[in-house]
């Protein structure tokens, strides 16, 4: 086969991923094998770059992955380099999907560098929303409306993003692009860019995009006191979620209906929403995101889940867990693999060495705390169960969360609220520098005992709130802690300490914020 016509296959794909075409991997499969002796190196890196595209749209992240590692090793050096922008790109919305926040970040840095040396303004305004995304997932409201403004600078003065694909990158961005207003009190500005998206040309069907708005608007709809439209958006969003949707490309927008559905305490909705993702996450495999349904699903949902779902589900979350820990760490290891093998190429030799161990630290550690994070949590309590449970040891464990933390943000903004987090976290550490302590999510912390007496446990707690007291900030923080401790039985799992240690944190808050209720008896042991 000739060498013009592997550009026109090349170009044929390009023209199906702007008009939202389908194609899958098997039709770039077979260019790929009439054309790999030709020598090629940038249009085959480019047919390796659709493949991982058609895989990722079909849910096969780590085949995706390999495909991108082999466009870039072929769009190095070559004619095409500026692509290979596109594919760190990519790759940042892989380890973005899966939780791994600073692979993620590195990827679009990156990203961002390549855009940047070959002025392509349409990559680089791509990469800025979805670096936005990453900075409202983490919490950084501020900086996240930074990017996402550069984006929308940049879609609003191209001429080349007038296109089905172009449109619904906008869409997907756009909203949440809203959330990050409404979560800074911006909605006013919110009303004005639902009436920009809805004033915006009809484009092919596209779940994540629609998702994306219908969410939005049942937010803004909230906010702005009209419970009902709340309501349809609401119904609106789920009925898209039900026509199919990819879980990966449109992690930050389940996400964000997620957090809104759990702040409106409409539990109903959230177990419809976990319904209808699940199984489909199951499809995508992807494990990281099955773990946060089912941990959703047990927290929020269980109450209304027969003993036997609840069993279960508890099960099914052990079982993947596991099998994504492996995953993972499969893939940080493949990821750093692959960066001391195109170091020479791209002349990273130096700070090669602190990247790696950046994702080793990732591995393990909270990215805004330094805490330990859910992953390890994971880990270290089931370990700890197991070995309280054959030395006839007790366990202890304490949910502390910051009272009046979502005023505190309202009031003084994202960043003043990580600021907080970060704070309360130094304390934790201070504290309990002889004993686990982790971040479980948001402003909640988790801290577990083994080999501690229950007075121990309890001084532990009460000090950590006398310290956390004393800290200067806001006219005054404090924290709630609830606690549990007791013998494990053979019909325990450390989830049930969780849950009964949170519920006794919430019990307390409903009764004096800025103290600490310990639901049981060291006498006493806690059966399912």
């Amino acid at each position: 086969m000739s060498k013009e016509a592997l550009e026109r296959a090349v170009a044929d794909f390009e023209n199906k991923i702007l008009s939202a075409e389908d194609f899958d991997a098997s039709e770039v499969t077979e260019v790929i094998e009439k054309h790999r002796d030709l020598g090629e190196k940038g249009l085959m890196g480019m047919l390796y770059y659709y493949r991982a595209y058609a895989y990722l749209v079909n849910g096969f992240q780590f085949e995706a992955i390999e495909d991108l590692n082999l466009s870039i090793a072929g769009l190095l050096g070559s004619e095409r380099e500026k692509e290979v922008a596109r594919a760190y790109n990519m790759l940042g919305v892989i380890a973005n999907g899966g939780s791994n926040l600073i692979l993620a970040h590195e990827h679009y840095e990156t990203a961002l560098t390549y855009a940047a040396k070959y002025d392509e303004d349409i990559i680089q305004g791509m990469v800025w929303g979805n670096l936005a995304e990453l900075l409202h997932r983490v919490g950084s409201e501020e900086s996240a409306e930074k990017y996402y403004k550069r984006f929308l600078e940049t879609f609003d003065s191209s001429d080349d993003v007038d296109n089905n694909n172009g449109l619904s990158m906008f869409k997907r961005a756009a909203g949440g692009y809203g959330y990050v207003l409404l979560n800074l009190g911006k909605v006013e500005e919110t009303g004005e860019l639902l009436e920009k998206i809805d004033t915006m040309p009809e484009t092919i069907f596209d779940p994540s995009s629609e998702m994306s708005v219908a969410s939005l608007k049942a937010y803004y709809h909230k906010l702005i006191g009209d419970m009902d439209g709340a309501r349809e958006y609401i119904r609106k969003t789920l009925d898209v979620v039900k026509l199919g949707i990819n879980i990966t490309s449109s992690y930050d927008q389940i996400q964000n209906f997620m957090q809104f559905l759990i702040d409106l305490k409409d539990y109903k909705s959230l177990g419809a929403l976990l319904d209808l993702v699940t199984p489909q996450a199951a499809i995508e495999k992807n494990e990281g995101f099955m773990l946060q349904l089912l941990q959703a699903q047990l927290k929020y949902c269980s109450e209304n889940m027969d003993s036997e779902a609840y069993v279960n589900s508890t099960q099914t979350f052990f079982k993947i867990k596991e099998k994504y820990e492996q995953s993972e760490n499969a893939q940080i290891l493949s990821m750093m693999e692959l960066r001391n093998k195109l170091s020479y190429l791209e002349n990273e030799e130096e700070g090669l060495k602190e990247r790696n161990l950046s994702l080793e630290f990732q591995a393990e550690h909270d990215f805004l705390t330094g805490l330990y994070n859910k992953r390890y949590l994971n880990d270290y309590a089931e370990a700890t169960f197991e070995k309280t449970f054959i030395k006839r040891e007790n366990l202890g464990v304490l949910f502390a969360d910051i009272d009046n933390f979502k005023i505190l943000n309202d009031t003084y903004g994202h960043a003043e609220g990580d600021k907080c987090i970060s704070a309360v976290a130094t304390t934790i550490k201070r504290v309990m520098r002889n004993d686990f302590a982790a971040r479980y999510g948001g402003d909640e912390f988790v801290m577990i005992f083994s080999g501690r007496s229950r007075d121990y446990v309890e001084d532990r707690a009460w000090e950590l709130i006398d310290e956390i007291k004393k800290l200067d900030m806001y006219g005054g923080v404090s924290i709630t802690i609830g606690g549990i401790y007791a013998r494990p039985e053979r019909l325990n799992k450390i989830w049930d300490y969780f849950k009964a240690a949170d519920s006794a944190l919430y019990m307390q808050k409903e009764i004096q914020r800025g103290s600490f209720k310990m639901t049981l008896r060291e006498d006493q042991t806690l059966l399912t």
